[in-house]
């Protein structure tokens, strides 16, 4: 049987390499393509100015007499802007003929923007573009700004390009391409996000029916994290606008940072029901509380007002607390995980390191939008791929969670079991075995006090104390194998063989001449010891198993081996009998469930190989014999109550 968490661990990393690939892929074709092209972008630099009507005639004077800024990094960061910017960037076509050239405004959040190519002196509009128009005026359907121009060869050519971003976060990333180029690397690019944005959603999906499942609502705020996880980097790069909501431009802007706020604030829940703040660290509990009821504030008020139609002021005050927020709910998670972590406790390690990624990622962005911290090319790729790591983690850590919840169900089932079997046992024993003796003696008492009995009286009254006696046997019998007494004090070698030795010596009392199974028992020396509670399930495996095979394979004999070696106890029972189908090895009786319940409790395997023989091709007789493996490691096989907070 593989382990839950080891199919888990595999299928996810295999969406990470998937994902990385296709990272790698995209880049490389960007950036191969950016090495060999033939449009080279310079002379970037950029001008503030209050005045949103500043004549064309002006800003060219400004650029000539050197008022504007260079900058000094690949991307232009202006933090949350207070004015209007003008950019400037030269065009170079290095190749020989003509060629027409795609100009990337690589920012998928921009307020309003014109592009102005200079020809003599004069600015020669391209078109205005932005998020304050809906999206169907694009002339190139696409999730970033792009304009169209055509350079001769080794032409180089100077443009302008007017940002309204006024009380909104604004970097500034160009990319110049020609139509192959930028064919293949949007073909590339939206692939990229198809894929991660699907696997999220699966993963979502996954949990939602985890919630279904367990009724545990750590699952239900998972994938609804994971849902306002997409729908936030959806409207943050653009993909929400073109594909969803490209009608409603104040619906756009609002998108973002409320899907960023109810993501967060989910975060905080799932951190919250995760570690148990509320018994384990009632301040951080009442701070997180706290944060949440701001961060829902801040979801709902874009909401509530059009913030395209404010200014500075306003748009401005509103990021800042959403983006401080956002910092100390972030740091409010690293806390309570890193004591969570101090603990030792594995999910911890996973929630931890998924965290630390979150976190970094999150608070790298916030200083980024507040322009505290540089810009770069392909911060699209570099947060999704955070992200999606960090979901890796975090999905692993809960998948571990939700396999330890279903163990600790089992545990607690089969303690119920084995509590009412000792109870059963007892019954049988005090009250049934008791009462069957007292009844014995009275009937012998009886007996002897009566007098003048005919021989045929007295031959009845003897059957009828023979039966008695055999009752009895039988209810010891059932007794001694519900609970037997030699389980605490013998090795398990020892305990399977008592048994199978009362089981042959209760075989053939009721034979009555009839032929009956053989069962042998070998093994080697054991070399280290179990706990009581994994002796115990060792040996209600091997009764379900001998059960299985008294009643349902018409076997003749059978064999089982215990070969222990130094990591584990290797199990194999084999049959005669008529054999067993894999499906009914899977979807068999209680027998077979509970069998495969305790060999997962215990962390081993469970192999099952049916039929073991085959008749030669000339004969009727169909194949039979059974063999079951069973592998059982001594790492980690004792059954206790899982460690870590309960849900």
């Amino acid at each position: 049987m593989a382990c839950p968490e080891k199919k888990v661990t595999l299928i996810l990393i295999l969406l990470f390499f998937l994902h990385v690939g296709n990272t790698l892929l995209g880049q490389q074709i960007i950036s191969h393509k950016n090495t060999v092209k033939a449009f080279s972008l310079s002379s970037l630099s950029y001008y503030q100015t209050n005045n949103k009507n500043e004549t064309l005639k002006n800003i060219v004077s400004s650029y000539r007499s050197g008022q504007f800024t260079a900058v000094v990094s690949n991307v232009l960061n202006a933090g949350i802007p207070g004015q209007y910017f003008w950019v400037h960037f030269t065009a170079f076509n290095a190749g020989d003929s003509s060629e027409a050239m795609i100009i990337d405004i690589n920012n998928s959040r921009l307020n309003e923007i014109e592009l102005f190519r200079l020809t003599h002196d004069t600015l020669l509009s391209l078109g205005k573009l932005g998020d304050f128009y809906p999206f169907a005026e694009r002339p190139v359907p696409h999730k970033d700004f792009i304009y169209t121009d055509s350079l001769s060869g080794n032409q180089r050519s100077e443009y302008f390009l007017f940002i309204n971003q006024v009380g909104h976060t604004f970097n500034l990333p160009i990319k110049l391409f020609d139509v192959r180029d930028f064919r293949s690397a949007t073909f590339k690019d939206y692939l990229f996000d198809g894929f991660t944005y699907g696997v999220l959603l699966a993963i979502a999906i996954l949990s939602l029916f985890f919630f279904l499942n367990s009724k545990h609502y750590l699952y239900l705020y998972y994938g609804l994290y994971l849902i306002t996880g997409i729908l936030w980097f959806l409207s943050y790069f653009g993909l929400g606008y073109e594909y969803i909501w490209g009608n409603y431009p104040p619906l756009n802007t609002a998108m973002a940072p409320s899907m960023a706020s109810f993501n967060i604030c989910l975060n905080l829940q799932i951190c919250q029901i995760f570690l148990k703040l509320y018994s384990t660290n009632r301040l951080l509990d009442k701070l997180a509380g706290f944060t949440k009821y701001v961060l829902l504030f801040m979801a709902v008020f874009p909401f509530c007002i059009n913030l395209n139609a404010y200014g500075y002021v306003i748009n401005h005050t509103y990021l800042v607390c959403f983006l401080f927020t956002i910092l100390l709910a972030m740091v409010i998670v690293l806390i309570a995980v890193v004591i969570y972590s101090l603990q030792g406790i594995l999910t911890a390690r996973f929630y931890l390191a998924s965290s630390l990624l979150k976190a970094g990622g999150i608070i790298n962005l916030a200083l980024l939008e507040l322009g505290i911290t540089p810009a770069a090319f392909n911060m699209e790729e570099l947060l999704q791929t955070g992200i999606f790591i960090e979901i890796i983690l975090l999905t692993y850590a809960l998948a571990l969670r939700y396999s330890r919840f279903k163990s600790k169900t089992f545990i607690k089932v089969i303690e119920a079991h084995e509590n009412e079997r000792l109870l059963i046992s007892k019954e049988i024993h005090d009250g049934i075995s008791s009462a069957l003796t007292g009844i014995n003696f009275g009937i012998q008492n009886f007996t002897r006090d009566i007098t003048g009995l005919t021989n045929e009286n007295k031959a009845r009254l003897d059957k009828i104390l023979e039966e008695l006696d055999k009752v009895q046997v039988e209810a010891r019998h059932i007794s001694h194998n519900t609970m037997p007494d030699y389980i605490d004090s013998n090795p398990i070698a020892v305990i399977v063989e008592k048994y199978i030795a009362g089981m042959q010596e209760k075989l053939k009392q009721n034979a009555n001449g009839v032929s009956y199974i053989n069962i042998h028992f070998s093994c080697n020396r054991q070399l280290k010891p179990f706990s009581e509670a994994v002796k115990l399930n060792i040996f209600r495996i091997v009764q379900e198993i001998l059960n299985n095979i008294l009643k349902h394979s018409k076997a003749s004999k059978a064999d089982i081996l215990f070969s222990f070696n130094k990591k584990e106890v290797v199990m194999y029972v084999e049959d005669d009998g008529i054999g067993i189908t894999q499906e009914n090895s899977k979807k068999g009786g209680m027998g077979m469930k509970n069998i495969h319940t305790r060999v997962t409790l215990l962390n081993g395997d469970l192999e099952i190989k049916s039929p073991v023989y085959k008749h030669h091709p000339e004969q009727e007789a169909p194949d039979y014999g059974t063999l079951i493996k069973i592998r059982i490691p001594y790492r980690d096989n004792t059954i206790k109550t899982v460690t870590g907070y309960d849900y």
